[in-house]
Parts: C-alpha cells; sequence; structure tokens
C-alpha cells in the first residue's frame, strides 16, 4: 500500500514551501518530486482539497494551496527541523503522511 501513489493537497507559501513554519527547508517543485531532509520528515499533505483550505484559512499567511500526487509513508511520527515530533492526533484534520510529494500546479 505505501508504494500507491494517491492524489492530494499541499499548502506552499509563495517561494514553494511549505506554509509551516518548520519545514520550510522542502522545495516543492511543479512536477517534480520533493523529499523530506536528512533527519526530518516524513512529509504532510491534505486528503482533500476541503482540509486543505480549511488549514490555509486558519494560519493567515500568504500561499496557496495546490494539487499533487503522493506516495503514502508508512511512518506515523513527522520530524521537523526544530527536532520536534509530532502525532497524527497534532496535526490537522485530514493531515496524511507522505515519503515524497510531487505538486502538479
Amino acid at each position: 500500500m505505501a508504494d500507491t501513489i494517491k492524489y492530494g493537497w499541499k499548502v506552499i507559501n509563495l517561494h514553494r514551501y511549505s506554509i509551516y513554519e518548520d519545514v520550510y527547508h522542502v522545495y516543492y517543485w511543479k512536477d517534480g518530486w520533493a523529499y523530506p531532509r536528512k533527519r526530518c520528515g516524513p512529509l504532510a499533505v491534505f486528503t482533500s482539497r476541503q482540509y486543505a483550505r480549511d488549514f490555509y484559512g486558519r494560519c493567515r499567511r500568504g500561499g496557496r494551496v495546490v494539487k499533487c500526487m503522493y506516495r503514502k509513508s508508512r511512518t506515523r511520527k513527522l520530524y521537523v527541523p526544530s527536532h520536534d515530533v509530532k502525532y497524527p492526533e497534532e496535526l490537522p484534520a485530514g493531515t496524511e503522511f507522505a515519503d515524497k510529494v510531487k505538486c502538479l500546479e
């Protein structure tokens, strides 16, 4: 199941980095795969456009919601550069972990 490519939504800033401050170090290419940095990851995506829009509406930072493809991760913890660990229940509704993400817009 982890090898299956799925479609989801990513919230990125105007420079194509994650809008979430702790993970600015991953660049989300249009039509190119993005991977977690060393000692970080997996990446986070939203399973629906509505979940992504809800998150974007709450964070109030410049950016946009884009459609993406991703490979679901088996990892159940999100590691971020601040050396913090986030579990699914600590993240916004509709968040899924990904080993790689390709933005389609």
